[in-house]
């Protein structure tokens, strides 16, 4: 049985299948356990499809790079200015959202999440007014969801920084890297 799970997420109410996230058969013990994490937190972004003619996800010698990811939840990106019509916790949620769509995309990529070894940076450009400087505190909603679904092995390299414009007016856009095991 699918339980159903509502979330408000920077002013948009999103329904997700919680438990079927990323479930598929055949997984690794590791990936099922990495599976079952992110289906726990209940938001469904497994929506990766590129905007242009680029790739989600590149492998090179054991290590994965993410493309750019917005926060989008069917079809819709999360959007704002943090410090004038987004606040900190929308921030937080928005790049909640953004690192679960970088996770969907390396699954896509992998077929098993249970592959990557550990997340080893993670950088977020957040669309903010000047005198905005909780750039870091934004950033947090990222890497606590990281620990979260890797612990206890979630540390990870991060960059935060503010930018005035980002793609379809998205309150972040979040790459990373990943090792491969």
């Amino acid at each position: 049985m699918t339980l159903k799970r509502r979330s408000l997420v920077a002013g948009l109410l999103i329904s997700s299948s919680v438990g079927r996230a990323f479930a598929a058969p055949g997984l690794s013990e590791r990936g099922r356990l990495l599976d079952s994490r992110i289906a726990n937190i209940g938001i469904d972004a497994r929506d990766t499809t590129p905007g242009g003619n680029y790739a989600s996800v590149m492998e090179d010698r054991g290590q994965l790079y993410v493309s750019g990811m917005t926060p989008r939840i069917n079809g819709a990106v999360l959007s704002g200015r943090l410090g004038a019509d987004a606040s900190l916790e929308q921030g937080q949620r928005a790049a909640q959202v953004a690192t679960l769509r970088a996770l969907a995309a390396m699954h896509e990529h992998l077929g098993d999440l249970g592959r990557v070894s550990k997340i080893l940076k993670v950088s977020i450009y957040m669309q903010c007014t000047p005198d905005f400087t909780q750039q870091s505190e934004v950033s947090n909603g990222a890497s606590d969801l990281i620990q979260s679904v890797f612990a206890p092995h979630g540390a990870h390299a991060r960059t935060s920084i503010g930018v005035y414009q980002l793609p379809k007016n998205a309150i972040l856009e979040l790459d990373m890297v990943a090792a491969l095991i």
